[in-house]
């Protein structure tokens, strides 16, 4: 998206509109690299141009500080909606220069058994999506397949699991932390009725 910028020109008085150049969002920059909003995220935080903020369940992948201060980029907050940003020429043009060797650095840092896991996660959560098509329920959740994660490869760690799913490792260790106090009270219930 082209952003403009009107200023006033002091020898006609008259409002100028001066083209800052074409900006583009976090979720657009990954389809001019032909990858997910996901994983554009997962690239640009290895490049430090993007940092998690926020905690529990309003964590966002926002600019870095350094980023809006060289004037790469900038926070965007609608009055309705949630808060955005947008990178700009210069921004882009840097990381033209280091996506190629930061995407390989990424996709070398997941280890053998997280690929096998993200292969056969896919696998299952296309099959149980297609069920679920079929009844009207909802796709597989993100917290559903980090229980899957975690009953069919239990010696992935919680990095491992955020690689796999393209996530935070907050996120994964958020889900964690709830599946096993679910699982908790359910043996707190049962041995109330057995001892009870």
């Amino acid at each position: 998206m082209e952003y403009t910028e009107q200023i006033l020109d002091r020898s006609t008085g008259e409002l100028v509109t001066v083209s800052q150049g074409d900006w583009v969002t976090i979720s657009e920059l990954g389809d001019l690299y032909g990858v997910g909003h996901r994983t554009v995220r997962v690239i640009l935080r290895a490049m430090n141009f993007l940092h998690v903020e926020g905690g529990g369940s309003h964590q966002r992948h926002r600019l870095s500080s350094w980023v809006t201060d060289q004037g790469w980029g900038k926070r965007m907050t609608p009055r309705h909606g949630p808060p955005f940003d947008v990178v700009g020429p210069e921004g882009q043009r840097w990381i033209v220069e280091r996506w190629q060797a930061t995407s390989d650095q990424v996709d070398a840092d997941r280890s053998q058994p997280s690929v096998v896991a993200g292969v056969a996660l896919a696998q299952f959560a296309e099959d149980r999506d297609r069920y679920r098509r079929l009844v009207g329920r909802k796709l597989m959740a993100l917290e559903e397949k980090v229980s899957w994660l975690i009953d069919h490869f239990p010696a992935l760690s919680q990095s491992e699991m955020a690689s796999v799913l393209a996530v935070t490792q907050q996120l994964v260790s958020r889900y964690m932390n709830a599946r096993a106090k679910q699982l908790r009270d359910l043996r707190e219930v049962k041995s109330r009725e057995v001892f009870g």
